[in-house]
């Protein structure tokens, strides 16, 4: 666990814990950014998920998991939510 500034404050780390999603699921996800790639990006309970495809920020869209790692996950547009 990483220790914040205040010695009782931590962060979320995903290293060694359970990830909020899984492959094969579909999530409804919001895109908030656009990778240097082009991907769109979007969270889970702070997890990043890479989102191949055409998307748009602001917009929610069905996403199926392709892989889960370490720090993020990717994941590809099933439809438009």
């Amino acid at each position: 666990m990483y220790e914040g500034k205040d010695r009782g404050e931590r962060r979320p780390h995903f290293g060694g814990f359970e990830k909020p999603v899984k492959v094969g699921e579909t999530v409804s996800l919001q895109i908030v950014g656009k990778g240097k790639d082009g991907d769109g990006i979007g969270k889970v309970n702070g997890y990043v998920i890479f989102v191949k495809g055409d998307t748009e920020v602001d917009k929610t869209y069905d996403v199926k998991i392709l892989t889960v790692g370490r720090k993020f996950a990717t994941g590809e547009v099933v439809s438009t939510a």
